[in-house]
């Protein structure tokens, strides 16, 4: 190691060394003095340090370096450079690319949207350095000229790997490069990664370059940060603006909260949320808190430009507040941040370090950062475990896809186009050498191999792979990057626009069920393209939520130092609170809750699983201290158990801390030790059949089976029919999507675990009987969104639905026909008169031309012939209708789903009053869209 500061600079070569000098760089930070000696001898290198220490320039500097050495003239590129983001593409080529070219460098950036000429240039003049993404690198492999550009290629660089490692987008991404080694250049290339902290980083560094030495490289400085988990205020401003803006008390406390530290500070804020829905619903309250030129949103569903016009705007000191998802957390540069504030637990502490990195950018500043939890037990309790393991840098642990079918056969695809034919085992060896594939057996390759065949992907035979006729269709329009669709929620009965719910969560509703959204229970109706329609809940109802969708899960180890804090609390009392970063008002609140808890039930902790069985609302709560995917597999596998034990599943939920059950009737304490002795004689391979079992009937693995089948090439309709998707299950396909299941959703391995400790009497475990829900069990329900009391509104009386209707008809253009004289006119519908005729010929049997569409030469030839058309019968019968009833009868057919037949029936209860005509026009709307989807298209 060098140990003067500018001799690891004066290493490089001269013509780049004068172009940083000019640019400012005089002194490395200390994560470039290490690595760029290193570098530059070629070797691979896995290069960790926190945002602002200068990874980027500690990588690119001495690779540049390197290509400068031995620079030719020829139309090549000599290094490749990956981002996960095309965000990031910009910014780096914003920050760095000028040190580059002035250094005498081409550098281009190449993605999905550059556009054709800029594909084209990049093709004819090969740049020196590509800034890409994964996506773009793979798809341009199996591109002869691109591959002919590379001869040259010196190394590859990889940014935010930490991003990438543990999804199937890195599983292609190594795939690819082994690919490139092997196949294409039949040399090594050198590989360098750049990461955020990770918590295995020998693990990282055998992905990156297995069976190679890589060099780990870490700052012997390390960055301090200072987190504060804290409430929000309850005070006479956060009530009047709770008035204000017709909001729960809690809620606009936090909102209080963040205007006042807004307003304090002279900075810029970053306001992080888990979820878009969550960014976007503070990004319109905020705006009207602080005022809508000092508040702006950021996060992926946004296009380019609108994020573009964020970042800068937040750079020149415009914007005072961004609330942003993980799009800002990855190293796009926005400037100085003064502050970081995440929005109710972050979840996992990794996601908080490198949010809360935001803020003090520099390497030497310190990064605060606040989590404002929610007024509930488990979210600031959850908060200060997770601020508490950032703070130490005791992080979640890598969980490597385990041997993906979809990213494996994509490749495959992709090397057989580029090539025309391969090998079998050629490629098979090639994928095993990656630890995503240790252990992966051939016959299980076979097995791919014999599915790509039946689709006509690939052609095979023992010796040979050849191009199917599918191959390059499904190849360049398929990635490994998981594009959830949002799907707009509209309240059935107002006609308006409630909120977003992501895919996988819409695909967990069944007909008839309830969730939670933006405070109020809604029960669901039904879908239709990109739309989700419900009625809002008629009555208290208890709402347990199937799945939580976009969420990221606590992990095991936080759950557990969770359950260890109420375990030492038993001991040692408020003291087991001082090595967490609580308020005053926080702490006050846990302590409260505890007190109130040890009153009614026993405190649960990590070592003693407490159920509370409540007979009078059929409920029964467990308490486990597993994290997110461990408890999910422990209610999935309680719900199969509990099944065998009555004749049917209860509804259940679950949190990273417990599994609520929901029984058809109320549960004795007799039931729940049934299950606990079943559970001691259990074999683990048992358990594991009944968690796969209830995993299967459960609707998220339809979800997830469409969604592998699309990523291995096979096309299926939303609507795909049941059985069809049921057979898909039983497939190579199924097989992945239970893979895919069990490394995102559940953790199979810890519940046979925990299950053995308590056969081994390792965990204690009390049955309590409850006349009423304890404090515990209320905060429980209330983190989950499983229950919401004291301002959930009331359906909508049917003696406004008639208010209701006529808004949404008024300005709807109505085209109308005669049926006399064949004149066509169009009228807005709320000036439409009572007895509405033709103002041609004055007569009343007019028609509105309302799912029919004729011309009025063949409708007049079709009146004087007496032949009747399908489309002249269903004229008449409007007709009719307009004539017996005027214009309710146009309003009941503006309707969606009401044809004449149906109006009929509709517009005969005007003989029972407009409450029961506007009744009945919204029942039949709702079975309408229940039902569509099962409709015959015409």
């Amino acid at each position: 190691m060098v140990n003067n500061f500018k001799d690891v600079f004066e290493l490089l070569h001269p013509r780049l060394l004068k172009v940083i000098r000019l640019r400012g760089y005089y002194r490395p930070t200390p994560i470039q003095e290490k690595a760029i000696p290193i570098v530059l001898k070629g070797v691979n290198a896995l290069i960790i340090g926190p945002t602002g220490s200068g990874k980027t320039e500690a990588a690119l500097f001495p690779l540049a370096s390197r290509v400068l050495s031995s620079y030719s003239n020829s139309n090549s590129i000599k290094l490749l450079y990956i981002t996960p983001l095309r965000s990031l593409n910009r910014d780096i080529f914003a920050r760095i690319v000028g040190v580059l070219e002035d250094a005498g460098l081409h550098v281009m950036v190449r993605h999905g949207d550059s556009s054709r000429s800029e594909k084209l240039e990049f093709l004819r003049r090969p740049p020196d350095i590509a800034i890409m993404t994964p996506e773009a690198f793979y798809f341009m492999l199996s591109v002869g000229k691109f591959v002919e550009s590379l001869k040259d290629l010196k190394a590859v660089v990889i940014d935010e790997f930490h991003e990438l490692i543990d999804d199937e987008r890195g599983v292609e991404l190594l795939l690819a490069l082994e690919r490139l080694e092997k196949i294409h250049l039949r040399k090594r290339i050198q590989r360098v990664a750049l990461s955020a902290t990770l918590s295995n980083p020998r693990l990282a560094a055998q992905v990156l370059a297995p069976d190679r030495r890589v060099e780990i490289i870490e700052a012997d400085v390390r960055k301090k940060y200072a987190i504060k988990v804290i409430v929000g205020l309850e005070d006479e401003e956060t009530r009047q603006v709770a008035e204000k803006l017709g909001i729960p008390v809690d809620l606009a406390g936090r909102l209080v909260t963040i205007k006042r530290i807004v307003s304090k500070l002279d900075g810029g804020v970053l306001l992080f949320t888990n979820t878009r829905d969550t960014a976007e619903l503070l990004g319109a309250l905020l705006s009207k808190v602080l005022g809508k030129d000092k508040v702006a949103v950021h996060h992926g569903s946004l296009s380019r430009s609108e994020r573009v016009s964020v970042e800068q705007r937040f750079r020149e000191g415009k914007l005072k507040l961004v609330v942003a998802t993980a799009s800002l957390e990855l190293g796009i540069d926005i400037g100085h941040v003064k502050l970081v504030v995440q929005y109710m637990s972050p979840r996992q502490a990794v996601k908080l370090l490198q949010r809360i990195g935001r803020a003090g950018h520099r390497l030497y500043e310190t990064s605060y950062g606040i989590v404002l939890a929610s007024k509930n037990f488990f979210d600031i309790l959850e908060s200060a475990v997770l601020a508490r393991r950032a703070m130490d840098c005791d992080l979640e642990p890598l969980t490597l896809p385990n041997s993906p079918y979809d990213a494996l056969l994509h490749q495959l695809v992709g090397s057989v186009i580029e090539f025309s034919e391969i090998k079998p085992l050629e490629f098979y060896y090639l994928a095993t050498t990656l630890p995503y594939y240790y252990g992966f057996d051939y016959e299980k390759f076979n097995q791919i191999l014999d599915f790509a065949n039946s689709t006509r992907i690939l052609r095979v035979n023992e010796a040979v792979i050849r191009e199917g006729r599918r191959a390059r269709r499904y190849y360049f329009s398929t990635t490994m990057i998981a594009d959830v669709e949002q799907y707009d929620v509209i309240d059935l009965e107002r006609r308006e626009k409630i909120g977003v719910l992501d895919e996988e969560f819409v695909a967990s509703l069944e007909e008839g069920s309830f969730f939670v959204l933006g405070g109020r229970v809604w029960e669901f109706v039904g879908v239709e393209k990109d739309k989700v329609y419900v009625r809002q809940a008629k009555q208290e109802v208890l709402v347990l939520p199937a799945w939580e969708g976009e969420l990221i899960p606590v992990e095991f180890k936080a759950a557990r130092e969770f359950g260890s804090i109420l375990r030492r609390y038993e001991h040692i009392g408020a003291r087991v609170f001082e090595k967490y970063p609580l308020s005053t008002e926080a702490k006050e609140y846990v302590l409260k809750i505890l007190k109130e808890q040890s009153k009614v039930s026993c405190i649960p902790t990590d070592k003693h699983i407490v159920v509370e069985v409540v007979p009078t609302h059929k409920l029964a709560f467990i308490y486990v201290f597993w994290g997110s995917r461990c408890v999910k597999a422990f209610e999935l596998f309680l719900n199969g158990l509990i099944r065998s034990l009555i004749g049917y599943s209860p509804a259940s939920s679950s949190s990273p801390y417990g599994v609520v059950l929901q029984f058809a009737s109320p549960p004795s304490k007799e039931l729940i030790e049934s299950m606990f002795k079943t559970i001691k004689v259990l074999k683990d391979s048992e358990i594991e059949n009944i968690v796969v079992e209830a995993l299967k009937r459960h609707k998220v693995f339809e979800w997830y089976t469409l969604r592998v089948a699309k990523k291995m090439g096979i096309e299926i309709p939303r609507d795909a029919s049941k059985s069809l998707v049921k057979r898909l299950g039983e497939t190579l396909v199924g097989e992945e999507a239970l893979k895919e299941l069990n490394q995102r959703k559940i953790d199979m391995n810890c519940l046979i675990d925990k299950i053995k400790d308590i056969k081994e009497g390792k965990i204690k475990i009390s049955i309590v009987v409850l006349k009423e829900i304890s404090p515990f069990a209320k905060e429980l329900l209330q983190l989950a969104n499983m229950v919401v009391a004291g301002y959930r509104e009331k359906s909508i009386p049917s003696t406004l639905l008639k208010e209701v209707y006529i808004r949404r008809l008024s300005e709807k253009r109505v085209e109308f026909v005669c049926l006399m004289c064949g004149n066509r006119w169009t009228v807005t519908f709320s000036l439409l008169d009572d007895k509405p005729s033709c103002p041609r010929c004055n007569s009343r049997f007019i028609a509105p031309l309302i799912g029919v569409d004729i011309d009025t030469n063949t409708l007049i030839e079709s009146i004087k012939s007496r032949r009747k058309s399908p489309k002249l019968k269903k004229l008449l019968a409007m007709g009719n209708l307009v004539l017996t009833y005027g214009k309710k009868a146009v309003e009941a057919l503006l309707v969606p789903g009401i044809g004449p037949t149906v109006a009929q029936r509709v517009l005969a209860k005007l003989a029972w009053g407009e409450e029961a005509f506007y009744k009945a026009l919204a029942e039949y709307e709702k079975k309408f869209i229940q039902t569509r989807k099962y409709w015959k298209k015409e």
